[in-house]
């Protein structure tokens, strides 16, 4: 009962329901996001299933990644845009820190 109160910051007699409901969330929070660092920083690399599903007329960041590397020797060009994805998990972590998420309960 003593996480209750740290979490919500309201006794438990106010709204019920309510209490459920951010409790519940603030425990779930950190499988959430650790779920969702797990499944979007995988894909982000992801080359060999788009041509897959989506042919050759899709364009995805890891084709564009992969053909610059083997097929155009491009490498500083696919350097470059390997930062994109790594960018953007950053700034998914860094946005999850600062919420609170891998903080323990």
């Amino acid at each position: 009962m003593v996480i209750v109160h740290l979490v919500t910051d309201q006794p438990l007699d106010d709204d019920a329901e309510r209490t459920d409901l951010v409790r519940h969330l603030a425990l779930a929070f950190p499988g959430v996001v650790a779920g969702s660092i797990f499944t979007f920083s995988l894909s982000l690399g992801d080359y060999i299933t788009p041509l897959l599903v989506g042919g050759t007329s899709a364009t995805f960041i890891g084709n564009v990644i992969y053909s610059n590397i083997g097929i155009a020797n491009n490498v500083p060009f696919a350097a470059a845009m390997a930062l994109v994805p790594m960018a953007i998990m950053a700034l998914y972590l860094l946005g999850a820190r600062a919420l609170g998420a891998f903080e323990e309960v």
